[in-house]
C-alpha cells in the first residue's frame, strides 16, 4: 500500500511489483482501511515493521474503546469497562492478533460495537449526528474486512429492527426507516470498493478459496474446542496442538452468572431485557454455525462457503459474550459494584494475558525495510494463496514466471524498443519501431483497467495467451506507446454511487425530512 499510494491511484487496486513484477490486483479485493493506516504511519519514517506494530496496537486499543461506548449505554460505566476488557482479551481476539495475524479482521473488531452504539444512540436521541456516525461506521466495516461484513450486517439489520419494536406508531415506523436509510447510505459510501470487488471476482481464480484445506467441510469445530484452554498455532484441522478456538472459561462463567440472574435483569426494564435476550440468541446462533450440526445451512447458503472457516463466527461469539459480561453489574448491587467490576476485569486479564505472545521470534535484518520496495515485493512469490490471480493466467499458480523479465516491453516479432520511461508504478511510455505489423508483449498480467495507447489512440489488448500477458500490435513505423492502469466503467459507476451517498448524507443533515 505504501509503495502504491499516489501516482494517480488514490484507491489502490493493482500492485505492480508482486509476482516478480507481473502484478496482482490484491487491493481490488482486500479492503484498504488497515493497510492505509499502516502506510500513513510508515510515512512518518519509523519503518514498515514498527508501523505494522503501531497500527495493530491502535486497532486493538480502539476496539476496547468502541465496546466501552456501546456497553456503557446498557450497563453503565462499570459494566462498560468489564465488556471492554472481555472484548479486548477474548481468546479469539488474541488468536487474530498473535496467531493468525489477520490485520483486517482484527481491525474489524472496532466497527462491530461502534455500529451497534451509533444505531442505539440514533434510536435513543434522533440526533442528526448519529445518522452520520451510523453511516460512517457501516462504511468503515465494509472498507475493513469482507468476511466480517458478510457475517455481521444481517445481524445489524435485525438489531435495528429490534430497537424500534413494537412498531406501534407512525413515528416509530418512520424512525425505523431512518435507521435503515443510514445503513443504506453507509453501504453506498463504501460502494467504490465493494461493488468492483463483488462484480470483478469473476475475473480471478477465486474458486481456490473453497478448495483443499480452505474447504468449510474440514473446518467445523467441536464443543471441546470451544471450551479447551489449550493454545496452539495450527489451523483446527491440522496436527496438534491446534489453534485455540475457545470462547474463554471466564467469559463462559460470566454468561452463566448473567443467565442465573435473568429475573433481576428483567426487573431493569423491557428494553434492557430485550438487549440481553438478543445477545444471548446471537451467542447461541453463532456457536451453532461453528459446529457440524449446521452443515445443512452451509450447504444451502452458497455465500457462506466463501467464509472457508466456520470458526470465523467466533467474532460474533466474542461480541455477544463481551456485551453480556457487562451485565453482571446489574446483579452486583450498588454497594458491591466497584469490587465486582474490578474482580471481573482482573479475572479476564489474568485468564487470557498469558496468550498474548507470538509462537516465537527470530533475528531479522531491519535494514531490508530500507531497500527498494520493488526488489522486496517482486520476490514475494507466492504473495498469498493466489486467490486473485487473473483468470487470463490459464493455470493459476501453476506455471507462473519464476523470475523477473529481462525487459518490461519485448518485441515478439519484427520490432524494436527504442526508448522506455517508467512514469510511475502504473504507467510506462515507450518508443518502438516496427518493420512491419509487429507484436509486442508488456510483461504484466492483464486485468480490467490496463490500457494501451499507440500514438494516442487506444489499441486492442490480445490477452488470450497462456500467461494472460498484455500483448498488442503496432503497425509499421515509429510509434509512441503509452501503457497504464486506469479505471473501468464499473469502477466509475461505483465511485459515483459513493459520491451520491456522500451528497445524500450531507443533505440529510442540512434538510432533514420531516419524521425521518
Amino acid at each position: 500500500m505504501k509503495a502504491c499510494l499516489g501516482h494517480g491511484q488514490w484507491m489502490v487496486r493493482w500492485v505492480p511489483d508482486l509476482y516478480f513484477g507481473y502484478g496482482y490486483p490484491v487491493f481490488n479485493f482486500y479492503p484498504p482501511v488497515f493497510y492505509m493506516l499502516g502506510a500513513l504511519i510508515a510515512d512518518l519514517g519509523i519503518g514498515i515493521v514498527m508501523a505494522f506494530n503501531v497500527s495493530m496496537f491502535i486497532v486493538f486499543f480502539l476496539s476496547g474503546c468502541t465496546m466501552y461506548l456501546f456497553a456503557r449505554e446498557l450497563w453503565g460505566r462499570e459494566g462498560g469497562l468489564i465488556s471492554a476488557m472481555a472484548y479486548m482479551f477474548a481468546p479469539y481476539h488474541i488468536v487474530d492478533l498473535y496467531v493468525r495475524t489477520t490485520a483486517a479482521e482484527t481491525t474489524s473488531f472496532i466497527f462491530l460495537p461502534l455500529i451497534l452504539w451509533s444505531f442505539y444512540k440514533l434510536q435513543q436521541t434522533s440526533r442528526k449526528r448519529y445518522v452520520v456516525f451510523s453511516s460512517l461506521s457501516c462504511a468503515g466495516l465494509l472498507l475493513t474486512h469482507n468476511i466480517t461484513s458478510i457475517i455481521f450486517f444481517p445481524l445489524a439489520f435485525v438489531y435495528i429492527g429490534l430497537l424500534y419494536w413494537p412498531y406501534s406508531s407512525y413515528v416509530r415506523i418512520m424512525s425505523l426507516l431512518r435507521g435503515f436509510l443510514a445503513l443504506a447510505v453507509g453501504t453506498g459510501l463504501a460502494a467504490f470498493f465493494w461493488l468492483p470487488a463483488f462484480v470483478e471476482k469473476k475475473f480471478v481464480h477465486i474458486d481456490v478459496l473453497t478448495k483443499g484445506s480452505e474447504d468449510f467441510h474440514k473446518n467445523f469445530l467441536s464443543l471441546k474446542q470451544l471450551v479447551s484452554p489449550v493454545w496452539g498455532y495450527n489451523l483446527p484441522h491440522d496436527v496438534e496442538p491446534t489453534m485455540s478456538c475457545q470462547v474463554g472459561l471466564v467469559h463462559i462463567l460470566m454468561v452463566l452468572i448473567v443467565l442465573m440472574g435473568i429475573k433481576k435483569l428483567a426487573g431493569q426494564g423491557a428494553q434492557l431485557m430485550a438487549q440481553g435476550v438478543f445477545f444471548m440468541m446471537v451467542l447461541a446462533g453463532a456457536i451453532f454455525l461453528t459446529l457440524p450440526c449446521s452443515l445443512v445451512i452451509w450447504q444451502h447458503i452458497s455465500l457462506l462457503q466463501f467464509l472457508q472457516f466456520p470458526f470465523r463466527f467466533l467474532i460474533l461469539v466474542v461480541l455477544a459474550v463481551s456485551v453480556i459480561a457487562g451485565g453482571i453489574v446489574v446483579l452486583a448491587g450498588p454497594r458491591n459494584l466497584f469490587i465486582i467490576s474490578m474482580a471481573a476485569g482482573l479475572m479476564i486479564f489474568l485468564a487470557n494475558f498469558s496468550y498474548c505472545h507470538p509462537r516465537a521470534t527470530f533475528n531479522y535484518d531491519l535494514s531490508v525495510t530500507n531497500t527498494d520496495p520493488e526488489r522486496i515485493l517482486s520476490n514475494l512469490v507466492p504473495q498469498d494463496g493466489g486467490d486473485y490471480i487473473p483468470i487470463w493466467v490459464k493455470n493459476g499458480l501453476k506455471g507462473l514466471p519464476s523470475s523477473k523479465p529481462a525487459q518490461k516491453l519485448q518485441a515478439l516479432t519484427d520490432g524494436q524498443v527504442l526508448d522506455s520511461n517508467k512514469i510511475s508504478p502504473l504507467r510506462y511510455r515507450f518508443k518502438v519501431r516496427s518493420q512491419q505489423l509487429s507484436i509486442f508483449c508488456f510483461h504484466s498480467f492483464y486485468f480490467p483497467g490496463w490500457m494501451v495507447d499507440v500514438d494516442g489512440r487506444g489499441t486492442n489488448i490480445l490477452k488470450d495467451n497462456p500467461l494472460g500477458l498484455i500483448i498488442f500490435q503496432c503497425p509499421e513505423g515509429v510509434h509512441d506507446v503509452d501503457i497504464y492502469f486506469g479505471t473501468t466503467p464499473l469502477r466509475r459507476t461505483a465511485l459515483e454511487i459513493t459520491v451520491g451517498s456522500l451528497v445524500l448524507l450531507v443533505l440529510m443533515l442540512i434538510f432533514p425530512v420531516s419524521g425521518i
